[in-house]
Formats: C-alpha cells, structure tokens, sequence
C-alpha cells in the first residue's frame, strides 16, 4: 500500500504518513489502533512487542529468550523475523548474539 492510500483511509494528511514512515515520528493511539485495524494486525506488533513468532523457535531459544535480562537480545531477534528471517537464520543470529553477549559480560562491559 502507498503512503498516499494509507492516508486517505486515515483520513491524514500524507506528509502526516510520510512521517510515520519515514521521520520516525510516532502516531497517537488513536492512529495506531486504526493502522492496526486497517493492516489487520495488533498493535503491539506495530510497535514490534508482538512475540508470537517465537512459538517456531526450539524451546531452549524460547527459554532463553523469555529471561527478562536478554531483552536486548529479543529485540534484535524480533527485528530479524520481522525482517523475513528464517528460524535457522534467526536461530544462527541468536547464537551469535549470545556469544556475544557473554563475552562482553566476561570482560565487564
């Protein structure tokens, strides 16, 4: 869908949307709810707290990833599905980052 039609069903302006896509500028409540709507999908996974997709990784990754210290981790995880990662691709990130993760803690970083 074009910025221009996203506009139009908003009822926006599309420098307004252009916004929203290109300047980072986040929308109101309202606007996301109705961008939610418009896409058919939750709001939370517009603001990418939607973790749904971890039901395909292997249960230890999905342990690991459900600790509250390794919400950087996620993050990066959730971007790379969001993305279009396969779960080998993300499972082979994850095992990096993790490395990386604990070789940063091991000289106190």
């Amino acid at each position: 869908m074009k910025q221009i039609e996203l506009a139009r069903l908003l009822n926006l302006d599309k420098s307004t949307v252009h916004n929203y896509v290109r300047q980072g500028r986040t929308p109101s409540a309202d606007i996301l709810e109705r961008i939610a709507e418009i896409f058919g999908v939750s709001v939370d996974y517009l603001l990418g707290r939607d973790t749904s997709w971890l039901e395909s990784l292997p249960p230890e990754l999905r342990e690991l990833l459900s600790n509250p210290n390794n919400r950087d981790i996620l993050d990066v995880v959730a971007q790379l599905a969001k993305g279009g990662a396969t779960a080998d691709q993300i499972r082979t990130n994850l095992k990096s980052l993790v490395a990386l993760k604990k070789a940063l803690k091991e000289i106190g970083e």
